[in-house]
This record gives C-alpha cells, structure tokens and sequence, in this order.
C-alpha cells in the first residue's frame, strides 16, 4: 500500500481524498505538422504546498499561473539554427547560433544555456531520427510573459515546448537536463489545480481544486485574503535540492514525507482563513525543522499580522501571504520593508 493511500484511510476527517490508483497519468497530445512554422505556449506555476518532500514522491498541490512562456519555430534566413530568448519587455536575454546538422555551438551569449539547449536538442535527435531532418535553415524564438526573476517557470516551460515540438515524453527530456519532481511540466498543459506525485516508475496527477465552494463552484471569501509577494531575488532551487539530498535520516525524512503528504491534502480542504493558516503554519515547522532553514517570516516579516509560506524553493521567488487586512494595508506593509511585488492570488492563478 503507498503512503499516501495510507495517509488518506487514517486521517482523521475521513474526507473523500485522492488515491493514487484515480491519478491520471501524464499525458500530452503532440502537433503532426512539419518541424517550422509552429507556436507552443507553456503556464507557469506555484507549488502551494509539498516542496523538496514531492521529490521523493511527497504529495504537493500546485496551481498553474495565468502567466508563462511562448515559442515559435520558423523559417530562417540564414544557414543553421538561430534561437534568441526575449523578456517580458521584448529584449534579447539570451541568444544562441548551432551548426545544422550537428548543433555543433558556433556562438552564443551563455554558454552555460546553450550547451542545455544543445543537450536537449540532440537528445530529442536520438530519440527520433526525423526530429529537424532536413532543416538548414531555423529561427526559434522564445518569449517569456513574466520577468525573468519572478521564479514561475522559465525552465520548465522551455522544457514542455521543446518536447511538444520534438514529440517527446517531457519527463524525459527533463531528466536529461534540469532534472526535478515533473509538477511543473503537468502545470504547464493543465489549467486547473493538481494533486502531484512523483512514483517510482512514472508521475500521476490528479486534477483537484482550490478554495472553491463544493456546490456552487465559486470562489470561497477567504481566497480575496491570499496574496504572492516577491522577495526581490531569484533562488536556484538545485542549493535546496542538494541540501535535502544531504539529510541522511532516512526514517525521519519518510516520517514528514508522510506528514507533508497529508498536509497538501488539508490546504486543499481548507475552507477559511483560519484553517489554511494553521495549515501553513504546520507545514513550515516541518520543513524549516527538517532542513534547518529559516522561514521566510522569521527572516523578512516577523511583525506581520498573517501567515506566510515560502512556495517552491526556500529564499528566494515568491511567498504566499495571508491578510485579513485590507488590499491597500496589505501592500502598504510590504512595500515599505522593500518588497514592491505583491499581487492578489486570483488575480494570478488559472
């Protein structure tokens, strides 16, 4: 029996939860048409609860956000591959030449992001000797709809698009290069919140919802008190990821694992304000006890009146606030200790 079965028959609300043999297993409809003259667009994402746990198959909600990434495939003017990377505003931020055939690296502005894109490339190459066969002539174009610092989905993104076009299972192309749990892959198709696990063989999602009313579907009134403040700075969420490779306790670590599993189930069933906050507050003990991390309250709001929870990869990106304060109030607080991006959370999830 998996844990999070487990999880579900002894909790004690005896609500009716997900069981992993109604998860739906990922998968994605690919285009037919010629590799050129195509356009693919990925979500962002959050993840609302579950972080660095859903990498060792923990169960973490998570949201697709309104905002995400663009790519185009086109014709180009000159011999090879050109792919250029723009921001939110248009500019260039990245730019790259490859040879074809070979996708040999003829120039680019970061080496780094090219060799990634040269991995991924040949690797979808392998998998399908048809993938650019022919092609002389490319221009690929990507184009973000947040700024680059906002953490929701740059990478992976990227990672849907490149394996919409090349026909690809995305998991794989994710293993061979960022690596990571796959939630953010299924946010990027999906426009609805998802229960997520990463299993042993394969990942299984199950569509779910949020603070909505279960009858009539709207909104409930304490998702208008929910709002995602950015920390000013982009977190490398591998730094996390290493230092939860790092904890040995293997029983301990399976023991919050569990603890964590059935706390995205509750944030799911959480009803009111008082209820997500102690929801978060529970979550955040576990995993700032477990990797001996601060939370972002103590660290940046320890005056402030509401609840705060780091989504995703601690110490940087945005955090998830609730205030029962007004919208004005709210921003005011975070505004004069420096944090100028706060954005209400309807406004900003699918």
């Amino acid at each position: 029996m998996s844990f999070l079965k487990k999880n579900v028959l002894s909790y004690k609300y005896r609500r009716k939860l997900p069981v992993l043999h109604d998860y739906k297993i990922i998968k994605i409809d690919f285009m037919e048409e010629a590799v050129k003259d195509l356009n693919f667009r990925g979500n962002g994402k959050l993840l609302l609860s579950g972080e660095y746990f859903i990498l060792d198959g923990g169960v973490g909600l998570a949201v697709p956000v309104r905002l995400g990434q663009r790519m185009s495939v086109i014709q180009g003017e000159e011999a090879g591959l050109h792919w250029q990377s723009l921001t939110l505003r248009g500019e260039t931020w990245f730019e790259a030449r490859f040879e074809l055939p070979t996708l040999e690296i003829q120039s680019t502005t970061d080496d780094q992001a090219a060799e990634i894109l040269q991995k991924m490339m040949r690797y979808a190459r392998s998998k399908d000797l048809d993938f650019m066969r022919g092609e002389t002539q490319l221009k690929i174009t990507t184009r973000l709809e947040f700024p680059r610092n906002w953490g929701f989905g740059s990478s992976s993104t990227l990672v849907y698009m490149v394996a919409k076009w090349a026909k690809l299972n995305p998991f794989e192309l994710l293993d061979k290069t960022f690596g990571g749990s796959g939630y953010d892959l299924i946010c990027a198709e999906v426009e609805t919140p998802i229960f997520f696990q990463k299993q042993e063989k394969q990942r299984a999602y199950q569509p779910t919802t949020f603070g909505m009313h279960p009858e009539s579907g709207e909104p409930l009134p304490f998702l208008k008190n929910l709002y995602l403040v950015h920390l000013n700075k982009k977190q490398n969420s591998r730094e996390g990821i290493e230092r939860y490779r790092a904890w040995d306790d293997e029983e301990k670590k399976l023991e919050c694992l569990q603890q964590i599993s059935v706390l995205s189930q509750r944030f799911q069933f959480a009803s009111s304000l008082p209820e997500l906050n102690a929801v978060i507050r529970e979550h955040e003990d576990i995993v700032s006890s477990s990797l001996k991390l601060r939370m972002a309250k103590d660290l940046y709001f320890s005056d402030f009146w509401g609840e705060v929870k780091s989504l995703g990869a601690w110490g940087g990106d945005f955090v998830l606030v609730t205030s029962q304060r007004t919208p004005q109030s709210t921003k005011t607080y975070f505004r004069e200790k420096g944090f100028k991006v706060c954005l209400k959370y309807l406004d900003t999830v699918i």
